[in-house]
C-alpha cells in the first residue's frame, strides 16, 4: 500500500522529498527509502543523484510508467463507496 500512496502523492505533487513522501504515507523515513528503491528499480519513480545539499537522494518525480500504472488515481482514489 505505500507503493501506491507514494506513486498518488507524487501524481499530485511531484519533487517530494522522502521525508515528505513519508509523513503524506504514515511510514517512517527509512521504510518510505526502501519503497522509493523499488519504485525506481522498476522504472516508476526518477530521483536524481545526491548532488542536491544535504544528505541523500534528490527529489523524487514520478516517472512516465508510473503515471500510466496509476488507473484511476486520483479520481476519487480511496474515497469510501456509497451506501
Amino acid at each position: 500500500m505505500p507503493q501506491y500512496s507514494c506513486l498518488e502523492l507524487l501524481g499530485q505533487r511531484s519533487g517530494l522529498s522522502n521525508a515528505e513522501l513519508a509523513r503524506g504515507t504514515f511510514v517512517t523515513r527509512q521504510s518510505m527509502n526502501q519503497v522509493l528503491r523499488g519504485l525506481q528499480d522498476r522504472g516508476l519513480v526518477t530521483r536524481p543523484a545526491t548532488d542536491a545539499p544535504g544528505p541523500g537522494p534528490g527529489p523524487a518525480h514520478p516517472a512516465d510508467p508510473g503515471r500510466a500504472r496509476r488507473p484511476g488515481a486520483g479520481a476519487g482514489a480511496g474515497a469510501c463507496p456509497p451506501g
